[in-house]
């Protein structure tokens, strides 16, 4: 019985399938990927297929043998420098490859993918690296002067109040100190408090 994968256009019988150890091991793993993952690994396979021809299995087997690793581990090595891989920069990567309008088909080998994912990987890090920068050369960014404002203007209603003492939203306002009643309140409260008749 001759069977033909519908992803990648690989064809065989099924003895030579099941007989073809590299290619079935290769394939057990790729299957045992995320689903997402392993679909888009499939449909990567057929960009190496020749136009009038199938893909073998001893061919499966090789590409597979030299991208799972990598996406086991979730690295790739490129220019003599490791990149972070995760599955979804797989599967982002994968799709690009699929659908770049100008890519010669067969495939001869993952340079383009792996490609792909390095310039992804380059473009996150210059943006975190941009960032790091502008907090450095500005130190009081829109976020941290969002959370000083209350602060701010704690201590501008403090100085409105004409005590001058700074006003904190979050702890609260500063413990007044009891300063004794000037003398002449004292006297008229001491003169409601005597009895009448003394």
């Amino acid at each position: 019985m001759h069977t033909r994968c519908p992803a990648c256009g690989a064809g065989a019988s099924l003895d030579a399938l099941v007989g073809h150890e590299a290619a079935r091991e290769a394939l057990v793993k790729a299957f045992g990927l995320s689903g997402a993952l392993g679909r888009a690994l499939l449909q990567y396979l057929a960009l190496f297929r020749p136009a009038k021809r199938e893909l073998s299995m001893s061919r499966i087997a090789t590409l597979l043998g030299e991208i799972l690793p990598d996406i086991e581990r979730g690295r790739v090595t490129r220019h003599s420098r490791e990149w972070p891989a995760p599955a979804s920069v797989w599967i982002e990567a994968i799709n690009i490859t699929i659908q770049a309008p100008n890519l010669r088909r067969p495939l001869d080998g993952h340079g383009y993918l792996y490609g792909v994912i390095v310039n992804r990987a380059e473009s996150l890090e210059a943006a975190a690296e941009t960032k790091r920068e502008q907090e450095r050369a500005y130190p009081y960014s829109s976020t941290r002067q969002a959370s000083a404002a209350p602060r701010m203007l704690g201590a501008l209603a403090g100085q409105a109040a004409g005590d001058g003492r700074p006003y904190d939203p979050i702890v609260g306002p500063p413990e007044r100190k009891k300063s004794p009643p000037p003398p002449e309140v004292v006297a008229a409260f001491q003169k409601f408090k005597t009895p009448k008749g003394e």
